[in-house]
This record gives structure tokens, sequence and C-alpha cells, in this order.
């Protein structure tokens, strides 16, 4: 196993320590956990249950040290392929892969924007996608697998595989346990990866929602037995001078039609065994934003969305670090509200998806770029 233990960033004591200080957060309550960290963002995270990691792979402005620098043929590239986990058996940082200039092919490519999710049949995370400006690695266009227990990366060479790209619809996706599938949103088909045989199958699905693009978030409600995707839509209005925003609506530009258009937040699920896209209409929703954290608490079997911004890269941009609880089976959104100390800085948390359900200690783990990792507990 490749490991280096970056204990400078620990700052907790002793291996002991932290199991203890999950174990004794309040329902509803942040604890600061600190461990700082600045590798690659603009990625998720995803948390490896069998093996207690928190993982995340590349990214873009990646600051991990470099190697194989000279002789590369693009030294200076920030989008990274360093791989990194925060073991909660040791309470640290530890790096798995180094950002490595030379671009190996053992390896998914260096990129930001790449998906992940834990097989808990498999205990592997699957990985998929990935944009960069031209770097190098392995095709990020086919599913990957990471086992963390032997710390190896094993591509999938999947059979009839969606089509790739910037503008293929998207990367997102989310492993369904129970009928073993991987399910990936496009809009107007839906896409199932079957890992037992490694081949995808198209859906059609026309009353779906609009793809999620790559930076969009989805998961798995296991107690309801459906996909959620809560997601940014128009309303369909348009003005030509920007009105103000509300609590349920936002404006953005369009560069295509010179108008503003409001948006509002939608809540939509899948069903894969039924094969049926139905959109939830709860009594209230998170106010509307983009790259938020999500993730499904197995133990209360509810949905736990976090933080994320209005994405709109202007003036009038929002950024969040509110907690918001989805009960799928009743259709019901509720702000939770949780008291101090609330992770700070979020002004600057364009991206808020590092964030993955800790089922053995009962925490949402989000780790707000550039920040500290902070732990959430529902109940």
């Amino acid at each position: 196993m490749r490991v280096v233990v970056i204990s400078v960033l620990a700052l907790l004591g002793t291996q002991d320590e932290l199991p203890a200080r999950l174990a004794a957060i309040s329902p509803n309550s942040w604890l600061d956990l600190g461990l700082p960290w600045r590798g690659g963002h603009e990625v998720p995270a995803c948390f490896d249950q069998a093996n207690r990691l928190f993982f995340k792979y590349g990214g873009c402005g990646d600051h991990s040290e470099r190697i194989h620098v000279e002789d590369s043929k693009r030294p200076d590239e920030t989008y990274g392929n360093s791989c990194w986990v925060v073991n909660l058996a040791t309470g640290k940082w530890e790096m798995r892969r180094p950002r490595d200039q030379g671009f190996p092919k053992d390896r998914p490519a260096n990129g930001c924007s790449r998906n992940y999710s834990y097989d808990s049949s498999r205990k592997v995370i699957w990985m998929y996608g990935g944009i960069s400006n031209g770097g190098g690695g392995g095709d990020p266009w086919d599913f990957w697998a990471y086992d963390g227990k032997m710390d190896a990366f094993t591509q999938a060479n999947s059979k009839g595989r969606p089509r790739g790209g910037d503008d293929s619809g998207g990367d997102v996706f989310t492993y369904d346990p129970i009928h073993d599938l991987i399910v990936m949103p496009r809009g107007e088909s839906t896409w199932i990866y079957r890992p037992g045989v490694r081949t995808w199958e198209e859906r059609k699905t026309p009353g779906a929602p609009p793809a999620p693009g790559h930076y969009g978030s989805i998961t798995f409600d296991v107690g309801a037995r459906r996909l959620v995707y809560p997601v940014n839509l128009p309303t369909g209005k348009t003005a030509d001078e920007r009105p103000e925003d509300t609590d349920t609506t936002y404006w953005r530009h369009s560069d295509r039609t010179k108008k503003f258009h409001e948006y509002a937040l939608q809540t939509w699920t899948y069903d894969p065994g039924e094969q049926v896209w139905a959109k939830l209409n709860p009594p209230q929703q998170p106010p509307p934003r983009a790259r938020f954290g999500l993730a499904y608490d197995s133990r209360n079997k509810v949905v736990i969305l976090v933080g994320g911004s209005t994405d709109t890269w202007d003036d009038h941009e929002r950024y969040f670090n509110d907690v918001w609880v989805l009960a799928t089976g009743t259709a019901t959104w509720t702000k939770m509200g949780p008291p101090p100390p609330l992770p700070e800085g979020h002004q600057a948390w364009r991206d808020c998806r590092h964030c993955a359900y800790d089922e053995p200690d009962n925490v949402v783990l989000w780790h707000p770029p550039n920040g500290h990792l902070w732990a959430y507990r529902y109940r």
C-alpha cells in the first residue's frame, strides 16, 4: 500500500480522540474537526464505509506537492490527480497518490467535476468523468473503481457506455444497493450501469428533469428506494433588468437570450425498479442553489443537504452554510438551524459538494474548500 501520513495536518492528538469526539456530538449540531487541507476543488467527496475513509481525488487548483515535474509536458498543470483520504481510524489526512505531472495511466485522469459513489456490495468507490484543459492520465469517461483496503484503482472497461465529454449531459451518478445498479440521469435518457457484468443500458425517460451537467448533486434514498435529485430550474419568467431575488427564487443572466431568467429549486426522484421519474411537491423547499452537499443518512433514513451557492458568478451571488433534511416518503423538507459553532467563511465556498455520510459514526462529514473538516449529526 502506498500511504503517506501527513501528520502536520492532524490537529487531533491521538488515534482515540477522533472517535470519542464524534460520539459526543449532540443531535442537530456541528463539530469542527480541524484537519485543514488544500488539494483540488470542484469535486465532491465520498465515504468508504467499510474502511472509514473520507475520500477525495483530483480537482482543479490542486495544491498538493508535485512529482515528475522534470520532462513533464505540462509541469504547471493545476488540474490534479492526487488522491487523499481522511482515515477516521487514525484521525489524519493520508496522501494515497501524489500529484503526478507525468500523468500515469494507472489511475483516472486529472481534472475537476469527476463524481464518486460508494458501492456497499463490492466495498469500492466508483469514479466517473472529469474536465481538464488537456492534461493526461487514464480515460475519465469510463468507470474506475477504488478499493480503499487494497489501495488500488481498477478501470472497468465497460461496454456500451454513454458519450463522454463536456457537452455529454454530465457525470453525476449514484449507486442503488437495492437493485445493484449505478444510475446516471441525463435528461431524456437515464443510463444504468450493471457492475456485475460491466455493461450499460440506456433507458428513455422523456418525463425526466434536465440533465444535471457536471456539478449537480444526487443521492440514493434506500428507505424510499429512490434516487433523489434536487435541482435549480427556470420558472419561465424573464426580465430585461435584474429583479430582486426572493427566498424561493433568484435571477441569473443568459448571454444567449440577453435577458435575466428566474430560477427555483425543484426536488425530483427516480425509482429504478419502476423506471419512473416523479416531481415532489413539498410545502417548503430550500432556497434555490447549486453545488451543494447531498448525502443519505442511512441511520435515520433521511436525505441531508448542506451549503451551496446560487453559482451566478456575479455581485448578486449568494452562499449558504445551512442544513436541510428531506423525508422523501412524505415529501417534506425541514430547515434544521443548528446552534453555533457553525462552519465559517462560507462566502468563499462556491462549490460545497465535499460532503458524505459516515454511517459508523452517524455523522455527515463536510469539507468546505480550503477550510476545516466538519461533522454534523442529525439525530
